[in-house]
């Protein structure tokens, strides 16, 4: 059983109340940081959450290295091209699209996590459905839950969206710390940490969500998928089928 810390967003996270109508107004959705949610960015990233350009989704790439972060796509860009499945997975619902980017953001700020490489991992995982059900092993092994599907990932909560899209993306955030540390790793040597334990932290973090397969010299699904989403693929084209 992973054990995982209590998440709490109340030091970081100042949310005003609004009432549910259930579709948000696009200027909220683009500019969450200057209207009614109050977003603290990481301070690498750009203030501005959607250019609104018309950004061409990328082909998937069979890379033979990870990708150094230097060469991922902005955070800005990254949500451009996926903001629209998420709102589709969530039946159009805008408040939850929006709940869904300022957890992202506030996770990735109170772990010092990328908050792209949360992003890539939801994308993966759920598709950004906040009410994706639990996954639980055949073979009786532990279940893995919510939006981001990690053990005690949490689940959705209509009565209380926000609250529970925070939860679940916080034990994401959760999930990959606990990769880092496995690996003797803090959460803000990542990046710096090289390509090689890179994929070190995503082959324990495979493990953590129970699909490990164990390290080896070419590059899974898992990982490959991952960094094609990180230059901007969305999965709307042929993946790593393609590559093996």
């Amino acid at each position: 059983m992973h054990s995982f810390k209590t998440y709490s967003f109340a030091a970081a996270l100042v949310v005003s109340s609004t009432a549910h109508s259930r579709s948000l107004p696009s200027a909220l959705i683009n500019n969450g940081h200057e209207a009614q949610h109050q977003i603290f960015l990481p301070p690498t990233e750009s203030r501005k959450l959607n250019d609104n350009a018309t950004i061409a989704a990328q082909p998937y790439v069979c890379h033979t290295t990870f990708p150094p972060s230097a060469s991922w796509r902005p955070f800005e860009t990254l949500w451009s091209v996926n903001a629209e499945q998420i709102l589709s997975s969530n039946g159009g619902d805008t408040y939850i699209t929006h709940y869904v980017q300022s957890a992202l953001l506030s996770t990735g700020f109170i772990y010092r996590l990328d908050p792209r490489l949360l992003l890539a991992t939801l994308m993966g995982a759920s598709k950004g459905k906040a009410s994706m059900p639990c996954a639980c092993p055949a073979d009786g092994g532990e279940c893995v839950c919510g939006i981001m599907q990690v053990p005690h990932g949490g689940s959705f909560d209509e009565k209380d969206a926000e609250k529970s899209v925070n939860w679940m993306i916080g034990t994401g955030g959760d999930a990959l710390i606990h990769a880092m540390k496995m690996e003797g790793l803090k959460s803000d040597e990542l990046l710096l940490a090289g390509e090689g334990r890179m994929r070190d932290v995503l082959s324990s973090f495979e493990k953590v969500v129970g699909k490990g397969k164990g390290k080896g010299e070419e590059m899974g699904r898992f990982e490959m998928d991952l960094a094609n989403r990180l230059m901007g693929w969305t999965a709307t084209k042929e993946g790593f089928v393609g590559c093996y």
